[in-house]
C-alpha cells in the first residue's frame, strides 16, 4: 500500500535528517526542497518524487541501497523479486508496482 511505503521512506529520511542534526528549514536550504514537504514526507503524508529523493540525498547521503532493503529487496536479488514483494506485501496494482520500481531503478543509476 501507498500509504506503508511513503512511511517506510518519510522514516528513513527522517533518521538521516535527524543524525545529520538538520532541521527541517537547514535541510530544505541545503537541498532546494521546500521544509513543508519534507515535514509531509517524513510523516508518511507524502510519497517523494524521484528528484526530491535525489536533492535529498545530496544533502542526507540517503544509502538507497539501505533504503532499497527496507522496502524488501536484499542483495543478491534483482528489481523482479521486488517487483513481487511489492505486489505481496503491499497489494500494489501492476502499474503502481512499475512505477515504484522505475523510480527506485533510477535512484540507484543516479548514484
Amino acid at each position: 500500500m501507498k500509504v506503508e511505503l511513503s512511511n517506510i521512506i518519510g522514516t528513513h529520511i527522517n533518521a538521516k535528517r535527524t543524525k545529520a542534526g538538520l532541521t527541517f528549514a537547514q535541510l530544505g536550504e541545503k537541498s532546494g526542497v521546500a521544509a513543508s514537504t519534507i515535514l509531509r514526507i517524513e510523516s508518511g503524508g507524502k510519497l517523494p518524487t524521484l528528484p526530491t529523493l535525489l536533492s535529498l540525498d545530496g544533502v542526507l547521503n540517503l544509502e538507497l541501497p539501505q533504503l532499497l532493503a527496507d522496502l524488501g529487496a536484499h542483495a543478491g536479488r534483482d528489481l523482479p523479486e521486488f517487483e513481487e514483494y511489492l505486489r505481496e506485501k503491499y497489494g500494489m496494482s501492476e502499474e503502481t508496482v512499475a512505477e515504484v520500481a522505475a523510480y527506485f531503478r533510477a535512484a540507484v543509476n543516479k548514484k
